[in-house]
C-alpha cells in the first residue's frame, strides 16, 4: 500500500549525539529512580522538569561503582534570588531551562545515591565539585511531605558531608557527568 504522505526530512537509524546523550542519561536517572523509594513514584514529568534540562545545562553528574554500575546522581542549578524565593514559596523545582544557571546561589535540585555509595559521593562533592562554594540550599521533604529548605555554608560543609569517605576518583567517563570511585584505604 503507497504512503499518502511523503516527508521532506531523511529517518535515519542512529541518533544525533546529544539526543544520544540525553537518552543515555535519562536511562541512568530511571534506572535509579525506579529502585528508590522516594522516586519511584515519580512519574515522565519529572524526567521532563528536572532531569532533562539538568542534563541539557550540564547541571547533573552521574556516579559509577569500579564495574560501570550506575550507583547515583547529583542535579544543581545556580539561582537568582527571585527564583529561589519562588522555588521556597511553591516547594518544588519547576525551573523555565533559562532559569538553571542565571543566579549565584547554588542550589541542590535533587540527590539520589540508593546503593550505599553516598559517602564516596558526598566527598566528590565536597572536595571537588562544590569545593569553591561558599553556601549551598536545598529542599528537604518530610516523611509528613512538608517541604523544608535548608541553607548550609562552607564552615557547615563539613557537618553536611560528613558521610565523605576516603576514596579517590579513578577514571573520568567518556562524558562530563561520569566518575568511577574506588576505596583508598579498605
Amino acid at each position: 500500500m503507497p504512503l499518502n504522505y511523503i516527508s521532506h526530512f531523511r529517518v535515519l537509524d542512529t541518533p544525533a549525539d546529544l539526543t544520544r546523550e540525553i537518552a543515555e542519561q535519562c536511562g541512568y536517572a530511571a534506572q535509579l529512580m525506579s529502585q528508590n523509594r522516594s522516586h519511584h513514584k515519580l512519574n515522565l514529568e519529572y524526567m521532563r522538569q528536572v532531569i532533562e534540562p539538568a542534563i541539557r545545562q550540564r547541571r547533573i553528574k552521574f556516579y559509577f561503582n569500579e564495574d560501570g554500575g550506575i550507583v547515583g546522581y547529583v542535579a544543581w542549578a545556580w539561582l537568582a534570588e527571585e527564583v529561589a524565593e519562588r522555588v521556597i514559596a511553591k516547594g518544588t523545582f519547576n525551573l523555565h531551562e533559562s532559569e538553571w544557571n542565571e543566579g549565584n546561589q547554588l542550589w541542590i535540585v535533587d540527590l539520589l545515591v540508593p546503593y550505599g555509595s553516598l559517602p564516596y559521593v558526598m566527598r566528590h562533592l565536597r572536595d571537588k565539585q562544590f569545593k569553591d562554594n561558599a553556601a549551598l540550599h536545598y529542599l528537604r521533604r518530610r516523611g509528613d511531605n512538608q517541604v523544608q529548605v535548608r541553607t548550609l555554608r562552607r564552615e557547615m560543609f563539613s557537618t553536611f558531608f560528613r558521610a565523605a569517605a576516603d576514596l579517590s576518583p579513578v577514571q573520568q567517563g567518556a562524558h562530563s557527568g561520569q566518575l568511577r570511585f574506588v576505596r583508598e584505604h579498605w
